[in-house]
């Protein structure tokens, strides 16, 4: 008598269709959230380095009165007798120096170099405030070493 063994069926392995497409689709969603987030991150850094950059040419000015009794209209002489360390991520725009007020007064703009940034505008009349512009800088100023 013969007997009959039974037939082994082969277990195949892997992934169907459906389950890429779910996951695939998960990670989709995923990717939605996430790079927006990330591009508000980095713009908000960026801002925040124009802003730092406009304090400290700020300071850098006046440090420049402070040793030669005249507002500069050239980052160049910031940086050799102000102290002003230059970030060169960051647009600056001309200074622009007043001397017929009393005391004379200079403003400027800076903006970060990536497209989507936010220009600042710094003028030392009255409060001394920084604000914020719509428009950019497109150039540096020849004047920034």
């Amino acid at each position: 008598m013969f007997t009959v063994l039974p037939f082994n069926r082969r277990t195949k392995s892997g992934f169907t269709l459906t389950e890429l497409l779910v996951v695939v689709g998960i990670i989709g969603i995923l990717a939605a959230i996430a790079i927006p987030q990330y591009a508000r991150y980095r713009r908000g850094a960026q801002n925040s380095a124009a802003k730092e950059a406009a304090h400290s040419v700020a300071i850098a000015e006046e440090a420049f009165f402070i040793f030669q009794s005249k507002y500069t209209e050239n980052y160049a002489s910031l940086v050799n007798d102000g102290g002003l360390i230059i970030d060169y991520n960051v647009l600056y725009g001309p200074i622009i120096v007043t001397v017929l007020t009393d005391p004379p007064s200079y403003s400027f703009t800076v903006n970060h170099g990536s497209l989507g940034s936010s220009t600042y505008t710094y003028a030392s009349e009255g409060s001394s405030t920084l604000l914020e512009g719509g428009t950019r800088v497109l150039t540096n100023d020849p004047s920034v070493p």
